[in-house]
């Protein structure tokens, strides 16, 4: 339900519902669960612009991923941080988290997450003003995506490259 709520653009209907979610799965033992309601409800948070509050709850996601050995929910939760660092300006750091994300993608063999994390580390890059690194990084994801056929992904690479340019011009 609260996918359906944040999908409508009902995020505290959401948050309200990943709540109960997370208060049932502390109480019946379900860590793996619980992961997963924080980071749900993270994503809703930064989606209302509560930053911090979300980078918070990420945090908690990312502790019980590492210590459950969830290495997904470990990627999902570094790279939800990498976005809302993104939201605040703080390219280096999500740049960094970013690269750890890429680390664990191409660990277990997630090619179209490595070519999503590139694509992500190029807007960044652009962001600080380092062009050269913007678009290898877009590079990189585009011989990806190229390789898996993947028209859609390599629209949305092009779309980045034009933003970049944007910024360069």
């Amino acid at each position: 339900m609260g996918l359906a709520y944040v999908s409508l653009g009902e995020y505290r209907k959401a948050i309200g519902l990943y709540e109960k979610a997370l208060e049932i799965d502390r109480r019946i033992g379900d860590v793996r669960g619980e992961g997963a309601d924080l980071g749900n409800m993270g994503l809703a948070y930064a989606s209302l612009g509560e930053y911090r509050k979300a980078i918070g709850l990420f945090e908690e996601r990312l502790e019980i991923a590492l210590r459950i050995g969830d290495v997904c929910g470990e990627g999902n939760a570094l790279g939800n941080m990498a976005l809302v660092y993104v939201s605040l300006g703080e390219y280096r750091k999500a740049i960094g988290l970013y690269e750890e994300v890429l680390e664990i993608h191409r660990r277990i063999g997630d090619v179209r997450g490595e070519g999503a994390d590139l694509g992500n580390m190029g807007l960044a890059y652009a962001n600080l003003g380092d062009k050269d690194r913007a678009y290898q990084c877009v590079n990189e994801a585009k011989q990806i995506f190229e390789k898996m056929d993947l028209e859609h992904m390599i629209s949305k690479l092009d779309t980045i490259k034009k933003i970049i340019d944007s910024k360069f011009e």
